[in-house]
């Protein structure tokens, strides 16, 4: 008999809630964490599975994406990072 098996699932809308609202350079640390600790956990689930691919999802975001003058850069970085993480 197989032992049941959680799948973990990805908590978008937490990620989403914190790169929308970091602007230390603290909390976008903590948030680079708290998005390794999701690869780690839903690798399967993340669209981009290399460093290509991220950073090339990461450019797409940055290209598509009107980032307003006055937001704080972690943020945009944060939001970027996390976006890459869903495109393809």
């Amino acid at each position: 008999m197989r032992p049941h098996v959680l799948k973990s699932v990805r908590d978008l809308a937490a990620l989403s809630a914190a790169a929308a609202n970091l602007s230390t350079k603290e909390e976008l640390f903590r948030f680079l964490s708290n998005l390794g600790d999701d690869y780690a956990r839903n690798k399967d689930a993340w669209r981009t599975l290399d460093l290509g691919q991220f950073l090339t999802a990461v450019q797409g975001h940055i290209k598509d994406t009107d980032i307003k003058d006055d937001e704080p850069r972690w943020r945009t970085i944060a939001k970027a990072l996390l976006a890459a993480s869903m495109r393809r």
